[in-house]
């Protein structure tokens, strides 16, 4: 393993919060938090930033990174984040047996210590798996319904028969913090950005908040200024 970098990718028109990467905590923006906490690990041989927002790449030229002008064709809402990285990796020419890390600007909880953990974790595996952050859920999985014909059902077609949290096994989700993969499996034909097998880096709940609604932002915003948390 040569060479270890780090994409941060970031567009422009994000729908459910605008300008969310401009979104600013302790006068830092949270892109800006994203860059500075991918050089401090000290890991990353290549940091990595691509947008197609002018404020967006002016911003990251503060930084020792290599920026990358988005092509508009990867810029709109229905691109996959796995085609932004797909075609990222076929521009810059990476070695099949490289790695690269998708690290998310809307995470800006995860420290130093998950960072390295993580990649120790994909380290330890020879760079044969992925490693992804991720979450647990306030409730299981069995516990969550959708609305069919207007009456709620049990999302997973299951008859629930207690709503007690602890008889459940524990269920994750992606926080947005980072996947580590080799480029040889991130180019794979059949690849989808979630494998059938990855392994896991779990992060507590209160370092699994991404910013992709207006009531996330302001609930890191409150968290700073009660307990300082940057």
């Amino acid at each position: 393993m040569k060479n270890i970098v780090c994409l941060i990718p970031a567009r422009a028109g994000s729908e459910r919060l605008k300008n969310k990467h401009l979104i600013t905590i302790n006068n830092k923006t949270i892109l800006e938090i994203s860059i500075e906490q991918a050089i401090e690990s000290g890991i990353f041989s290549e940091i990595h930033f691509s947008s197609n927002d002018d404020k967006l790449l002016e911003i990251a030229t503060r930084y020792k990174i290599s920026i990358f002008k988005r092509y508009l064709s990867l810029s709109e809402s229905n691109v996959p984040v796995l085609a932004v990285i797909q075609e990222h990796i076929k521009n810059i020419g990476l070695l099949s047996d490289d790695c690269l890390c998708l690290f998310q600007a809307t995470n800006i909880l995860r420290t130093q210590d998950d960072i390295k953990k993580g990649f120790e974790i994909f380290k330890q595996h020879r760079g044969q798996l992925p490693v992804m952050s991720v979450g647990v859920h306030e409730r299981p999985v069995e516990l969550y319904f959708k609305i069919v014909n207007g009456y709620i059902e049990n999302y997973l077609g299951h008859n629930v028969t207690t709503a007690r949290k602890q008889d459940f096994q524990p269920s994750f989700f992606w926080n947005d913090a980072f996947i580590f993969d080799s480029v040889n499996s991130w180019l794979a034909p059949t690849r989808t950005l979630f494998l059938e097998k990855m392994l896991p880096y779990i992060m507590p709940s209160e370092r699994s908040i991404n910013i992709d609604y207006p009531f996330q932002a302001l609930l890191l915003q409150a968290l700073y200024e009660k307990q300082g948390i940057y």
